[in-house]
């Protein structure tokens, strides 16, 4: 094999590219990783939670939990509040941890890297930046790729056995190849824009936590989390037709928008932004065409959602580990790549598709609020109360930010009736205490 050639190269070397290669890389394969941007470098946009179950997952690479999360508090309780109550909500042990972290995406994306470039077959270019896709002399098989070293201007080319698109949502694997779509759901369209602050105040109890918060009239969604350094991400999410800053103003909105809400606002009230607002217009959600003929695509490239459960990360590394265990199966002529490909998809669109459904309707639900339009808004957060005081209800709410539990199967009307009843009687029995 010569110097330019790989089994496998990776298009993309953030989270879900670097983590794949370190599993290729510890089966052996020769792998190249590239990467335009030059990291560690904010990402344009993260919700930056994980969970144990993603952890558990970086645990299988050797990827060191006192590097990618380095100062960076532990949060073992998330909150909603919707302006009228909290509901706590105990992350539930998994693998050994009952704990997650808001980390800084520019140190964990960092720290990924150097860890799959630790494993002496992966190779990594930064600041390259990806034209074209090479294919054989029939233009039927993608065969490498041709770009630019962005930091001296030289163009060059690589080859590999295999092509994987890890490049985000506007892969450009997936553009040149020309990759189908599958389930698009384009009619709840959301805007979301974050920033890492210094100097918010804790929360009342003081210990690190993650809230959930919620408008009074609905419109918009907001989390804020103990992240990095003493920072705090305050992330807002709305109908992309309301969040809609106008050219050159996207700080002063995001302040305006964040404040709105009276807790964001006295929590802010001595803080300062140390980060630019990054954000992204119009997210979508859908599946596409996972691979061809010398080529697949993995994470955000493949499936998109929206990111108000905050479950990007864990489908990234999940969607990584399925497609390195077929990769290594194909490797050693266990599957061809036909096989493989079609392996993959279901495996993954499995495991991927209840969240899926479950984040899309909590977005019709609670951003656009057409679930039940006949329903008075007072009506639906009464009951929506009642539910979040249940206890069981609570519990499953924790099993599912931690991937223990299939929404759809779990959150089904019967049971949310019964957690209705069950929290208005735990409410009822609150007022009548003396």
């Amino acid at each position: 094999m010569q110097p330019n050639e790989y089994d496998i190269i990776i298009v993309g070397g953030r989270v879900t590219g670097a983590v794949l290669a370190a599993y290729l890389g510890q089966n052996g394969m020769k792998v190249l990783l590239l990467e335009k941007d030059a990291l560690p470098s904010p990402h344009p946009f993260s919700c930056p939670m994980i969970q144990a179950a993603t952890m558990a997952m970086l645990d299988e690479i050797g990827a060191p939990e006192s590097e990618y999360a380095r100062h960076t508090p532990p949060i073992h309780k998330m909150i909603i509040d919707d302006e009228r109550m909290e509901i706590p909500i105990e992350l539930p042990y998994h693998k050994g941890r009952n704990y997650g972290y808001a980390i800084d995406r520019a140190r964990f994306d960092k720290a990924l890297w150097d860890h799959a470039l630790r494993l002496e077959t992966v190779s990594g270019i930064q600041r390259f930046k990806v034209n074209h896709l090479l294919w054989d002399e029939q233009g039927e098989g993608v065969i490498g790729v041709t770009g630019t070293h962005l930091d001296r201007g030289e163009t060059a080319r690589y080859y590999g056995k295999r092509v994987v698109g890890a490049d985000g949502r506007f892969s450009i694997v997936a553009r040149k190849t020309s990759a189908k779509t599958y389930d698009e759901r384009p009619n709840y369209p959301t805007t979301v824009y974050y920033s890492y602050w210094e100097g918010v105040a804790r929360h009342a109890q003081g210990e690190a936590t993650s809230i959930a918060y919620t408008s009074a009239s609905g419109e918009f969604a907001y989390l804020v989390m103990d992240s990095a350094d003493n920072t705090t991400a305050i992330v807002v999410e709305g109908r992309s037709d309301i969040v809609a800053p106008s050219a050159g103003m996207v700080d002063e909105f995001y302040n305006d928008i964040i404040t709105l809400h009276p807790a964001i606002k006295q929590r802010v009230r001595n803080a300062r932004r140390v980060q630019p607002v990054q954000g992204i217009k119009r997210i979508g959600n859908l599946y596409r065409q996972a691979g061809g003929k010398g080529w697949v695509l993995v994470g955000d490239a493949y499936h998109q959602k929206d990111p108000i459960d905050g479950q990007g990360i864990y489908d990234a590394v999940y969607s990584a580990k399925m497609l390195a265990q077929g990769l290594c199966q194909w490797y050693h002529h266990q599957l061809d790549w036909d096989e493989m490909l079609h392996q993959y998809d279901e495996q993954v669109r499995a495991h991927t598709y209840p969240q899926y459904e479950a984040t899309l309707q909590r977005i019709q639900g609670t951003l656009y609020g057409t679930l039940n339009p006949a329903l008075p808004k007072s009506l639906l957060r009464g009951t929506f109360r009642w539910i979040a005081k249940d206890r069981v209800y609570q519990e499953i709410t924790g099993q599912i930010l931690n991937r223990q539990t299939d929404p759809q199967a779990t959150l089904k009307p019967s049971f949310l009736m019964m957690a209705a009843l069950r929290g208005s009687l735990r409410e009822l029995s609150e007022r009548l205490e003396p």
